[in-house]
C-alpha cells in the first residue's frame, strides 16, 4: 500500500475545498445556469462549477459598484492571477489567488482548455469597465462570442463529444448556442444595463436604426411601441438561430451530459419565449425570470430524457 506524505493529502485536502467553494458559488449565484450544471455527473459537474466560478468572480471584478479605480484595480489583479495561473495550472500558483483557484487550474490541466478562450471572455469584460455603446453587429456579435461563446466552448471540452463528432463543427455550434444566450440576457437586462454606471448599450445603433428606434432611450421608455417591437423581433429572431443550433450540438455531445445542455438552453429558451409573449418587458426595470418550481421542472425532464433513452 502506498502512503501519501502529509504534504500530498493537506494539497488534496484544499483542493477537494476548492471545488466544494465553488460548487458553493455556483448554487448561491448562479440562478439559471445550477439547475442545468448539476445535472452532470461527476467529476463534470465539479469541473463545470469550477470554471463558473472562476466566470463569476471574473464578472463581479467589473460590475460591482465599488468605484471606477478600485473596479479597475480588481479587473487587473484577476486578469494578472489569470495569466500566471493559465501560464502554470499547477496548484502551488493557484492556491495563492483565492479559494476557487486551485480547482480552477485542475480544470484547466485535466481538459487542456486553450489560454486563448479565457483571454478573450477577459477583454469581453474589459471592455466594461468602461461606457460601452456598440455600434455596428458585427461588434454586438464579437461581444457575445467573448462574453457567452467562450464559455460555451469550455463547457464542449468537459461535456466530451461522441467519437464521431467534429470537434471543429461542435465548436462552431457552441459559438452560435453561447450569441443566443447572450442576445437573451441583453434583451432581458437591457434597463439595468442601460441605467448602470457605466452605462451600457449593448444593442447596436446599427440594430437600432434597422428597426427604426431612434435612440436607446426610446427602447428604455417604449414610446415608440411599432420600433422598438420590430427591434426586439429582429433581435429575438437572431438568438432562435442560435438555439436552433443547439439542437444539432446536443446530438454531438457525451450521452451523460446531453441532460445539462438540454436543460440550460430550455431555460435559457423559455426566457426569450417570455420577453417575445410580452416585447415590452424589455423595458421594465424588472427584468424576466423563470421561477424556481419552472426551472427545475425543466432539469426534471431534462434528466428523464436521458433515462427513456438508455
Amino acid at each position: 500500500m502506498i502512503r501519501q506524505s502529509p504534504q500530498t493529502r493537506h494539497r488534496d485536502e484544499l483542493l477537494a475545498d476548492s471545488f466544494r467553494a465553488c460548487r458553493a458559488i455556483t448554487k448561491q449565484r448562479a440562478s439559471n445556469f445550477y439547475y442545468g450544471l448539476c445535472l452532470a455527473p461527476e467529476p463534470k459537474r465539479s469541473a463545470l462549477y469550477a470554471i463558473y466560478a472562476w466566470m463569476r468572480e471574473a464578472d463581479d471584478a467589473v460590475d460591482e459598484p465599488v468605484g471606477d479605480i478600485t473596479r479597475k484595480l480588481r479587473y487587473e489583479q484577476l486578469a494578472s492571477a489569470t495569466e500566471k495561473v493559465l501560464a502554470s495550472r499547477e496548484f502551488d500558483e493557484a492556491v495563492q489567488h483565492g479559494p476557487c483557484w486551485p480547482a480552477f487550474a485542475a480544470t484547466l490541466q485535466e481538459h487542456d482548455m486553450p489560454a486563448s478562450w479565457f483571454d478573450e471572455m477577459l477583454t469581453g469584460l474589459g471592455d466594461d469597465l468602461t461606457a460601452v455603446e456598440l455600434q455596428t453587429d458585427e461588434e454586438m456579435l464579437l461581444y457575445c462570442d467573448r462574453v457567452a461563446g467562450m464559455a460555451g466552448l469550455a463547457c464542449v471540452r468537459i461535456w466530451g463529444l461522441i467519437d464521431s463528432a467534429s470537434a471543429e463543427h461542435a465548436d462552431s455550434l457552441a459559438i452560435e448556442q453561447g450569441r443566443a444566450f447572450q442576445l437573451t440576457n441583453i434583451l432581458r437586462d437591457y434597463v439595468d444595463d442601460l441605467r448602470s454606471d457605466p452605462r451600457r448599450v449593448y444593442i447596436s445603433a446599427e440594430s437600432l436604426d434597422a428597426a427604426g428606434v431612434a435612440s436607446p432611450e426610446v427602447l428604455a421608455e417604449w414610446s415608440d411601441s411599432a420600433a422598438c417591437e420590430s427591434l426586439v423581433s429582429r433581435l429575438a429572431t437572431r438568438a432562435r438561430d442560435g438555439y436552433k443550433a443547439a439542437d444539432d450540438l446536443n446530438s454531438l455531445l457525451s450521452p451523460d451530459c446531453r441532460p445539462v445542455h438540454a436543460a440550460l438552453t430550455a431555460i435559457y429558451r423559455g426566457i426569450l419565449d417570455r420577453i417575445e409573449a410580452n416585447p415590452q418587458s424589455v423595458a421594465s426595470a424588472k427584468p424576466v425570470k423563470l421561477g424556481k418550481l419552472t426551472k427545475l421542472g425543466i432539469a426534471a425532464r431534462a434528466l428523464a430524457s436521458r433515462v427513456s433513452a438508455s
